[in-house]
């Protein structure tokens, strides 16, 4: 039984996406940096172009990085195989700008913590059985797979 105000009684469950282009400190290395500010800014429209459509929402963007946060697990699940599909006509479209893109999924019951308490110090989401509840979504051009962690289990 969970006592009125106290953590439990304020948990959430909520669905986390996080996105990264792979191969992107390459591509920089390679390219140069105003072809790398080129990618990532064509990376971040998709990103967040494909995350709101879903309804989910940017919490952050870095770089090759975008981080989201999504109150159903099924609508992160469609916009990281949405995005997927996009990413993947975007680099057809423009193979100079490959956006090779990593999409993971992680799922769990979220408590909030003090405005004095750094939120990075708090860790993944847990899910009810206190593991995490992971997901990654790879894309290659002849195929998507959907690795859950679980294989072989």
């Amino acid at each position: 039984m969970a006592w009125e105000g106290s953590s439990a009684a304020r948990a959430e469950l909520l669905s986390f996406l996080n996105a990264d282009i792979r191969g992107y400190t390459a591509f920089t290395q390679v390219r140069g940096d105003e072809a790398a500010a080129e990618l990532a800014g064509k990376f971040a429209a998709v990103a967040r172009e494909g995350i709101e459509a879903y309804d989910g929402r940017l919490l952050e963007l870095r770089g090759d990085e975008a981080l989201a946060v999504f109150t159903s697990a099924r609508a992160s699940l469609r916009a990281a195989v949405a995005l997927q599909e996009v990413f993947a006509d975007e680099t057809r479209l423009d193979p100079g700008l490959p956006l090779t893109v990593g999409i993971g999924l992680d799922a769990g019951e979220v408590v909030g913590v003090s405005a004095s308490v750094d939120p990075s110090a708090t860790g993944a989401p847990k899910s009810r059985s206190g593991s995490n509840s992971r997901a990654t979504i790879h894309r290659h051009p002849a195929e998507a797979r959907l690795n859950t962690g679980r294989e072989g289990r």
